[in-house]
C-alpha cells in the first residue's frame, strides 16, 4: 500500500474514532472525548495482549451480525439517548441570545406593515388587470 493511501486510511480511522467518541459522549456513556480514547485505547492493548496457548481456539461466530459488531462499543439504551439528547437541547437554548421586548414589537411592526402595503399592491394590480380583461373582452365582442 502506497504511503498516501496508508495515511488516508489512517487519518480515516481517526475520524471514526473521534465521531464514534462524540457520540458517546454526547450519549452520557463517557465525561469526555479523552475518557472515551483511553477506554478504548486499554480495549485495543487487551485485544492485542497474546492469549494463553491452553485456551482451545474459539469458533466462528454463526452469527454474522454479531461478528460484524464485535469491536464496536454498545448502543447505549433509549433512555439513556433520549437523556443525552434533552441535555443537549436545555445546553442549545442556553446558549440563544433572546431578542428584548422592544426587538420583538420592532420586527412585528415592520411584518405587519409589509403584509399591509403587499395586500394593497396586489388588490391593485388585480383591479388593473381585471379592468384591462373587461377592455379587451369588450373590443373582441364587437
Amino acid at each position: 500500500m502506497s504511503k498516501k493511501k496508508e495515511k488516508a486510511r489512517k487519518k480515516s480511522e481517526e475520524h471514526k474514532r473521534l465521531a464514534a467518541a462524540r457520540a458517546a459522549v454526547e450519549a452520557g456513556e463517557f465525561v469526555s472525548v479523552e475518557d472515551f480514547i483511553e477506554a478504548e485505547k486499554a480495549e485495543l492493548k487487551a485485544a492485542d495482549a497474546p492469549e494463553k496457548k491452553d485456551k482451545p481456539a474459539k469458533k466462528k461466530s454463526a452469527n454474522k451480525a454479531v461478528a460484524k459488531h464485535a469491536g464496536r462499543p454498545e448502543k447505549p439504551s433509549l433512555v439513556a439517548r433520549l437523556k443525552g439528547y434533552l441535555k443537549g437541547v436545555v445546553t442549545e437554548l442556553k446558549r440563544v441570545v433572546w431578542p428584548t421586548r422592544k426587538e420583538v414589537l420592532n420586527s412585528t411592526v415592520i411584518v405587519l406593515v409589509t403584509l399591509v402595503f403587499f395586500g394593497i399592491f396586489a388588490f391593485i394590480v388585480d383591479w388593473l388587470a381585471t379592468g384591462l380583461m373587461d377592455i379587451l373582452i369588450g373590443l373582441a365582442a364587437k
